[in-house]
């Protein structure tokens, strides 16, 4: 007896059946927890991502809000990759109860985000003489402004090309003030107009400072402030919209503005905040969007108070 159990101790055969099955069990017990593990990181991957995507959504929102005037994101669609992924969206803007669409982005977000990213900027020109023209990737004007403080040597004046534009047609102006005015007072210097937007004085007195430097030492139509340089408050258009209408949108305007995370926009929060000018009261108006007809912007040409006036969207009326 105690033979046969030596021999089959020895017996090389059945011994590597052994080994073959308990090599078996623990690749088979291999796979079923990496399985279980790839479907748990996969299921928690995907719910990262959408955490971070939708941060990702707010930011995009909030600062497409804050820097393109009356701009705002129509279509968002997310690509979740490992740990991060693109959003790829489009900037739309109304004008009265008219939206177009004005540009498509894509951003990346996340830990590790998808850097294949490329971004369409709009085109545009500059001649000596002439001004600069800029466009939207979907060929929309692009507006300029002109802050009052600062003596400009020459102004944008599209107001006196209203005539060569079509009558059906809906147009966007952007309207700089000869000085800066209160909300009270901006409703006497262009009664009966469809406003849209109010520029807010969110500079400081060292960019000031340099914008002068800007306009004495560069081409004189090359000087002015680009609409992705300025912020305002956007207004949805009633028949009557009163100085506590302003109130209600201008503090929806700080709240945003002080909880933004952008260091750029965090300080014109700052700029705001040192010049007292967190309340609607206090704030100083530079300009305003306005939007209509060829017929129903005539009247604003030739009013003494309108320094400069630049076309924005040009679509139809429907």
């Amino acid at each position: 007896m105690e033979d046969k159990n030596i021999d089959e101790i020895f017996d090389d055969e059945k011994l590597n059946k052994v080994i073959k099955k308990g090599k078996r069990k623990s690749l088979i017990k291999t796979v079923i927890i990496s399985l279980v593990v790839l479907v748990v990181g996969a299921i928690g991957n995907v719910f990262l991502c959408m955490k971070m995507s939708d941060k990702a959504n707010k930011n995009n929102d909030t600062w497409i809000k804050l820097t393109v005037p009356n701009g705002y994101v129509s279509r968002g669609m997310y690509t979740i990759g490992f740990l991060g992924g693109r959003v790829d969206y489009k900037i739309s803007r109304r004008i009265g109860e008219v939206s177009v669409i004005l540009e498509e982005r894509s951003n990346s977000y996340g830990i590790i985000p998808d850097l294949m990213i490329t971004t369409y900027t709009g085109s545009g020109g500059h001649k000596s003489g002439e001004w600069p023209k800029s466009f939207w990737e979907n060929g929309y004007r692009k507006m300029m402004f002109f802050h009052p403080k600062v003596q400009y040597k020459e102004y944008k004046n599209d107001l006196k090309e209203l005539e060569k534009l079509p009558d059906e047609k809906l147009i966007e102006v952007a309207l700089s003030f000869d000085k800066p005015y209160k909300f009270h007072q901006v409703v006497d210097i262009i009664p009966n107009s469809n406003i849209s937007w109010y520029w807010v004085d969110t500079f400081s007195e060292d960019e000031i400072k340099n914008h002068k430097n800007e306009v004495a030492d560069y081409d004189p139509m090359a000087s002015y402030i680009r609409e992705s340089e300025i912020l305002g408050v956007s207004v949805r258009h009633r028949e009557f919209y009163s100085s506590s209408d302003f109130k209600s949108d201008y503090s929806k305007f700080i709240d945003e503005l002080r909880s933004v995370n952008y260091e750029e926009l965090s300080k014109k929060y700052m700029n705001l905040k040192n010049k007292g000018m967190e309340d609607s009261q206090n704030v100083d108006i530079l300009g305003v969007i306005v939007y209509g007809t060829k017929e129903e912007l005539k009247p604003l040409i030739g009013n003494s108070k309108i320094k400069a006036s630049s076309f924005g969207v040009i679509t139809d009326t429907y």
